[in-house]
């Protein structure tokens, strides 16, 4: 199967080509009937193969959805208990499992704070079956995943020890994120009294045994001030006199003040992106690194435009094999470059002097 992306002036679309199989009675359900959780879509043919247009408008693939929020236990829970509860659906209109086309680029999703809802892929063309499917993504994951974050990496390679059987299900990786480790023992008021007792804050002794915890942390906070003292006092019967960091030597380095070339400086600078006009109050930019995020999002882009009209995650800037390109990642309002609206993952190549259109904000490549 052949995956294209195709933009309009109001629409983005998926295209999915292929060699069709049989499918009957979905067919003819499919038409009368509007499935919430399947992408909704149109057919042609062309040149003897059948061509699936998904509308896809607005909506992040999981490939951009995990690359621009991160692959967290939170999100990884999000993804695929939103892809349970879709087969959930489409199983009221027996709509099996094999009917659908999943991979990092056909599941798609609509994020609003903690709720997602995933739209998935109707493709009655031949593809892998569904368990294959699922290994598949968890492969991308497992490429996605931050692996110095211990936890979270440890946690995908047991989803994908699970993908790895011969029988397997979604409730299987389910179940997985849903384990909750073992909480810690919460504190009562008798165990602070006597770990406070250890370190000799006598002022505990005229507190009552049967208090509860919050009327402790209260009197704690009264009494501060007066503990605050103490404890320093104390410290020093805590903590031995020849502290650990006497031992270590400083070597004193002299910092350099000679001017460097951005350029000589950072390994992935190919220049600047000048503002023109547009949006609220935006500046220039260096394209300092690969990839290089434009959206209106704080915190997750590298570039912020303050327009209304600029989505979250508006589009990209990569280096690949020495060239940089423009991407845009299914933008509400479109990017353009030199005036010509580019479709969703369509890669083009940059040089100096193009006009870029961030939806209603305007830069220049120099």
């Amino acid at each position: 199967m052949d995956i294209s992306y195709k933009r309009t002036p109001n629409e983005n679309y998926m295209i999915i080509e292929g060699e069709p199989i049989e499918i009957g009675y979905v067919e003819k359900m499919l038409k009368e009937n509007t499935v919430e959780v399947l992408l909704g879509f149109y057919t042609m043919e062309m040149n003897g193969y059948l061509q699936f247009w998904y509308e896809i408008s607005g909506k992040k693939s999981l490939r951009d959805f995990f690359e621009q929020e991160g692959v967290s236990r939170e999100n990884l829970y999000l993804v695929f208990r939103g892809i349970s509860q879709a087969f959930l659906r489409l199983s009221e209109f027996l709509i099996q499992e094999d009917g659908v086309y999943m991979d990092p680029d056909t599941v798609f999703l609509e994020k609003d704070y903690q709720k997602a809802k995933v739209y998935l892929c109707y493709c009655p063309l031949h593809h892998c079956d569904y368990l294959e499917q699922l290994r598949s993504i968890m492969k991308y994951i497992i490429a996605a995943v931050d692996h110095r974050q211990a936890e979270i990496t440890e946690l995908c390679y047991k989803m994908f020890a699970i993908t790895e059987q011969s029988v397997f299900s979604l409730a299987d990786l389910l179940a997985c994120l849903e384990e909750v480790k073992s909480k810690p023992k919460e504190l009562e008021s008798t165990d602070i009294l006597e770990a406070a007792r250890e370190v000799g804050e006598d002022f505990f002794d005229e507190m009552e045994e049967e208090e509860t915890a919050t009327g402790l942390f209260e009197k704690i906070k009264e009494n501060f001030r007066k503990w605050r003292k103490k404890f320093f006092y104390k410290k020093e019967e805590l903590f031995p006199e020849d502290d650990v960091m006497s031992d270590l030597e400083f070597e004193e380095v002299e910092c350099a003040t000679e001017t460097v070339l951005l350029a000589e400086n950072m390994n992935f600078c190919c220049g600047k992106l000048m503002y023109e006009g547009g949006g609220n109050g935006d500046k220039d930019y260096i394209i300092s690194h690969s990839p290089f995020r434009i959206g209106s999002k704080e915190g997750g882009n590298d570039a912020v435009l303050h327009s209304s009209v600029v989505s979250r995650y508006h589009a990209k800037i990569f280096k690949r094999d020495g060239i940089y390109y423009l991407e845009d990642l299914n933008s509400k309002n479109g990017t353009y470059l030199n005036g010509q609206m580019i479709s969703y993952h369509e890669a083009m190549p940059l040089k100096s002097r193009d006009t870029i259109s961030f939806a209603d904000v305007v830069y220049r490549v120099v």
